[in-house]
């Protein structure tokens, strides 16, 4: 939807993703907490659980990305179960599989009264719970986050989509650039 994978579709290649290489939650999100049975919308119109996904598909690398949906009424020890959970889901299913955990996208500055509850300090302190993770787990950690805040800790303006919440095109490009230099061996920090 956003003109930034290298699919054909829309003309442009902006980055070496395919549409076939982005798994998104039927619907757009799933709740952590039903990790077991939330379904993948893939682009060939198949929808499987995670567990079928990474057995079926076996990809060579996973960089897991939650949004803040839900996020936060999480407490600690409640977001690593299901978080860890989710990790040995895919392990269990594709042994070889590179899983990479990503961090959280901060929130703009203008997020809307609905969404108040999305602060950017509880971002910060649900990414150092990812980042535990994946010290844990001998796992890589992409702390994209400060490369999309502004000089005030926001979601910059030029990377949102107008409810201070969701990325736009120019907010996909920036993390999917990022990505890829983490996965082709640029520094990860």
């Amino acid at each position: 939807n956003y003109n930034v994978l290298n699919d054909g579709r829309h003309g442009q290649n902006y980055h070496t993703l395919k549409a076939s290489q982005i798994w998104v939650p039927e619907g757009g999100t799933f709740y952590l907490g039903n990790i077991l049975t939330a379904r993948i919308a893939l682009c060939d119109g198949r929808h499987l659980s995670l567990a079928e996904a990474t057995a079926n598909i076996r990809p060579e690398y996973l960089v897991i990305t939650v949004g803040v949906n839900g996020l936060v009424s999480w407490q600690e020890e409640s977001f690593k179960k299901y978080y860890c959970k989710m990790i040995s889901l895919v392990c269990e299913n594709s042994e070889n599989t590179v899983i990479m955990l990503q961090s959280v996208y901060p929130v703009a500055s203008n997020v809307t009264n609905n969404l108040k509850n999305f602060t950017n300090d509880k971002i910060d302190i649900i990414n150092v719970w990812i980042k535990e993770i994946a010290e844990e787990r001998g796992l890589t950690f992409i702390n994209s986050n400060p490369s999309l805040k502004d000089e005030n800790g926001y979601l910059k303006q030029e990377y949102q989509n107008g409810d201070g919440l969701h990325l736009n095109t120019e907010g996909f490009n920036a993390i999917l650039e990022f990505i890829e230099k983490t996965v082709t061996g640029g520094e990860v920090k």
